[in-house]
């Protein structure tokens, strides 16, 4: 009896051990195709602009975005070559416009993809601004997108996002909500309560034309959020941008 109950146990211990992996087997197909969005080369130091890496733009201008705030699971900071006590590494960095194009004959939404590691659940991706009511149209894709899990956000009409409000624990952004210049607020998507998760508020300025949304990613998820500014907006529409890099 006491062997059979010791086997069950050491069975009961496997399974927790497999599933977050066969999990995470299962979303290989989804996040093989990310992460989305432009690449972005980190500043070197602090008040460094960040310069968009962009094939198209070979010969042109960099582009330079100014980081006006950020947020992050990651708690410490080491090299590549560390080994990570605590937080979570940035293996990838990517950006896109954090405005919805100028038309006004639309109804825009963000679309937050979640993944499940484990028990947690974490924010892995943003589809911003698709217009349209069908669940399978994309704007411009940042991180991974996870259609099996996107939440849809409806935007109020003639309102833009005022403020983000982020909940990161140490391996990485466990929820966001947002709210709009007309003060309305959505409920989270994600978790936000969790003893292990502390919440900033990342807020927009009068500049929304130039405003891009910057995320630093694992294999997974989105490990840090951050808003920017463009310093050499060249004052043409954004409309023209690709909208699912």
């Amino acid at each position: 009896m006491k062997i059979e109950l010791l086997s069950l146990v050491n069975r009961r211990r496997i399974r927790q051990l497999l599933e977050p992996i066969a999990a995470l087997v299962d979303l290989e197909p989804v996040l093989k195709n990310g992460p989305h969005g432009s690449a972005f080369q980190p500043a070197q130091s602090q008040g460094d602009p960040i310069q968009i890496i962009d094939d198209e733009n070979t010969g042109k201008p960099p582009q330079l975005i100014e980081m006006s705030d950020s947020f992050s699971g990651q708690l410490s900071s080491v090299s590549a070559y560390e080994t990570l006590k605590a937080g979570c590494r940035v293996l990838y960095h990517r950006t896109q416009p954090f405005m919805p194009p100028q038309n006004q004959h639309y109804r825009w939404r963000i679309g937050v993809s979640t993944v499940k590691i484990g028990a947690q659940s974490f924010i892995s991706g943003l589809n911003l601004f698709p217009s349209g009511s069908q669940s399978n149209i994309t704007g411009r894709l940042l991180g991974f997108r996870n259609p099996a899990s996107e939440v849809w956000i409806e935007i109020p009409p003639t309102s833009q996002v005022k403020a983000l409000c982020a909940a990161f624990s140490s391996q990485g952004l466990r929820g966001i909500k947002f709210t709009f210049t007309n003060c309305d607020s959505t409920d989270w998507v994600g978790s936000s309560s969790d003893p292990r998760i502390t919440q900033e508020i990342l807020s927009t300025t009068e500049n929304m034309n130039q405003h891009y949304l910057l995320v630093g990613l694992d294999r997974f998820k989105i490990v840090s959020l951050g808003l920017g500014e463009l310093t050499n907006y060249p004052g043409s529409s954004l409309e023209s941008l690709p909208r699912n890099v």
